[in-house]
Formats: C-alpha cells, structure tokens, sequence
C-alpha cells in the first residue's frame, strides 16, 4: 500500500449469509489498530498494550445499528463481556432466512437473554470500545497447552521463515492424545527440506511460543485452494491425513 493513504483503507467483515456486509469501518476514517498483549489474548482475553508492544489487530469496523451482533461463548451461547473472544452472532433484516434445499440450523440459534434467532456465524471475535474485531475461525483454532493459537497468524510468521517459502498451512491435527501442531509448507526451487523445516519451527516458536509437531515440505500449487485462492484447510487436513503430501518428492521435515 505504499504511497496510498491510511484514510482509503476500509476494513470490514462481512457474510455471504447476511448480504455480504455485517460492519464496515467509515469511509476517509482509516482503520482503528489495537494493541494487544498475545498471550492474554491466546487465552481468550484482551489486554491492550502500549507500543511497540503486543499482536495489532485491526477492527472491521463499528456495528451498525440495523443489525443485533452478539459474540457469545461458544459452548454455553452465554454472551461474553467487553474483550472476551467467542463467536460472532448476527440479527438483522439482511440476514437470509437459510440456504437453498440444505440444513438451515445456522440461521436459527437462539442466546440466552435475547430475543428473535441469530446467525452462528463460526467466526470467533470480541467487541472493543463500539468496535468489531473478528480473530478468525471456531473449527481451526489450534489448542496448544489451553491456549488458543488461531492459523492464519502462524502461517503468516512460518511465511517469513525462508525466501523460498510461498505458502503454508497451519493444521490441529488430534493424535489421539494432544493436538499436534502441523504446518504444510509450499516452498519454490531446489531446496533442502530439512533446512527449510528447521526453519519454520525456529521461526513460529520465537513469534508464537509454539512447538511445531511436523512440517511437511511440498510443491508449488499442491496445497488444495478454492477458486479465489482462499486455503481450504479441510482439504489440506484430509490430504494430510491420508499422507498424500509426502508423494512429491522433496520430503518431509518430521
């Protein structure tokens, strides 16, 4: 974004379910950026913190006043306090009544003490000061020793690891016992995958205090994608699981 200006950046978050948009940050304002330290906030809390310190997170924007968006817990649907993440629920006259010939329970969920159905949208988020900030996916936080480590963060530290590194794919993967903290890594050129392994754990473990269970060092264009680009983690689970990764030929950094 170089030579452009912080007003003309407008985060916002959005659902297909509710008509795309469910809060947006105003136009010419620029986004708001909090602070926060990482360790309260892998456990589920929000503490700001003064810089250079702390994870910055950036708000999608205030909520509007159409809509009615709750972040409750996710098991109990008791709604959380100010700063406290569980996922994001949304009332309004833009949310859809259901899909299309499919199961429409997502659209129908109740929480205590409010009336009328929710969306469950599977997003997990907290509110702050008037402000939406959206930390990512229910089904993908990875668990490591109670703590809450959410994927695209890591992928984006294990991205920095290596210059031929292009992309990668943080995975909980149950063992039966823990979780296992796996990362698929999509490298370019002629490379050592021990090196290149070594190297994503060095890395994730000094941005995140995260243990890297296994790296598995794979091909450009292998991690499974939608038509937009977007990583589908579920895929890149099952290809995992099934050990299909290992068949490329450069190996893995177990």
């Amino acid at each position: 974004m170089s030579g452009s200006a912080w007003g003309t950046l407008v985060p916002g978050y959005g659902r297909a379910e509710s008509t795309v948009m469910v809060t947006s940050a105003l136009v010419g304002e620029g986004p708001v950026v909090l602070r926060c330290d990482a360790d309260a906030l892998s456990r589920g809390r929000v503490r700001p913190v003064d810089p250079p310190g702390g994870r910055q997170l950036v708000s999608c924007g205030p909520i509007p006043p159409s809509l009615s968006v709750v972040v409750a817990d996710t098991e109990t649907a008791q709604e959380c306090a100010e700063g406290e993440v569980g996922e994001i629920f949304v009332q309004g006259p833009s949310v859809g009544a259901g899909y299309w010939k499919r199961p429409t329970e997502v659209f129908h969920a109740e929480l205590p003490g409010r009336s009328g159905s929710f969306l469950r949208t599977g997003d997990t988020g907290f509110r702050w000061d008037g402000e939406l900030f959206v930390t990512g996916r229910a089904k993908e936080v990875i668990i490591v020793a109670g703590a809450n480590h959410h994927p695209h963060d890591q992928e984006a530290t294990a991205e920095t690891a290596h210059p031929a590194v292009l992309a990668c794919c943080a995975l909980g993967v149950d063992d039966g016992q823990r979780e296992l903290v796996v990362v698929l890594v999509e490298v370019l050129g002629d490379v050592d995958a021990d090196e290149i392994a070594m190297a994503v754990r060095r890395t994730v473990h000094t941005g995140h205090g995260v243990r890297v269970d296994d790296v598995v060092v794979i091909a450009p264009g292998t991690l499974p994608r939608s038509s937009s680009g977007k990583l589908l983690r579920a895929g890149c689970r099952d290809l995992y699981a099934a050990g299909s990764l290992r068949s490329n030929g450069l190996g893995t950094g177990r």
